[in-house]
């Protein structure tokens, strides 16, 4: 069973399994290459992703999820893999930053 980024679904949080695909579907349209292609292990460099492309690609992840990726954080991404789940990480710190802003407020 996926693990859910924040509390529940519903509350417009994405499960880790879909960020997962999102992630590949980024990474194939990218470099025009077919879905199947990319799996969740393949390598940057095994893509042919160079720098203008990983540039670009942090550009879109950050886009389609409203997050900040450091650029200390862009040189440790070599895999889909660590793609999604820094986006993941992303999503959950925003989460819990804007749930502890709200239980801040309320009191």
């Amino acid at each position: 069973m996926d693990n859910i980024v924040g509390q529940n679904s519903s509350e417009g949080q994405i499960p880790e399994g879909q960020i997962a695909e999102q992630c590949i579907a980024l990474v194939a349209a990218a470099k025009q290459i077919p879905v199947e292609q990319v799996t969740l292990d393949s390598t940057f460099e095994e893509l042919a992703v160079d720098s203008l492309d990983w540039v670009s690609l942090s550009f879109d992840v950050e886009d389609k999820y409203g997050i900040d990726i450091p650029d200390s954080r862009l040189h440790t991404i070599l895999t889909v893999r660590d793609m999604a789940d820094g986006v993941a990480e992303a999503l959950h710190a925003k989460a819990e930053k804007a749930r502890l802003k709200e239980a801040g407020e309320g009191a």
